[in-house]
């Protein structure tokens, strides 16, 4: 699928929390260099990566019938390879191993106050874009590393 020409960096946002997701698409959006794509679960989500272009997937880990890493597992399966960013609120002590394994690019905990929580998901989508600081998008050597918020 050809990326959008309009210069936006596509994100496609997942998470069972209506109001989380509502909140991180508000807060991307406000950058005016992305656009948001919301799923509130991994089925939905894999529906749209097959059907339409994203630049980046920012999903949640814990997740009622497929969690964040299963459905990277998933995508990953299907040959999507588009940088995959995982959320978790830090409860679950193996994460950050599983999603290395798994291929994801950054684990970010959701832990301390919203605003750096926000800010952290905006510079893992320019960084892993080539668009952050530098210019340098995430390389595979970055896999799972953890940003605490």
């Amino acid at each position: 699928m050809s990326p959008p020409t309009n210069g936006q960096i596509r994100v496609l946002v997942v998470d069972d929390d209506p109001a989380l997701l509502n909140v991180i698409g508000l807060f991307l959006e406000a950058t005016g260099e992305i656009k948001t794509t919301l799923a509130r679960e991994g089925r939905e989500a894999l529906h749209r990566m097959e059907n339409e272009h994203f630049d980046v997937c920012i999903s949640d880990f814990e997740m009622p019938e497929m969690d964040g890493i299963s459905l990277l597992n998933e995508a990953r399966y299907r040959g999507m390879d588009l940088p995959y960013i995982l959320i978790t609120g830090g409860r679950h002590g193996d994460v950050s191993s599983r999603a290395r394994t798994a291929g994801a690019d950054l684990v970010i905990k959701k832990i301390g106050d919203g605003d750096s929580f926000f800010q952290k998901l905006i510079d893992a989508v320019m960084t892993a874009t080539g668009k952050g600081e530098g210019g340098h998008s995430l390389s595979r050597d970055d896999h799972a590393r953890i940003v605490h918020a």
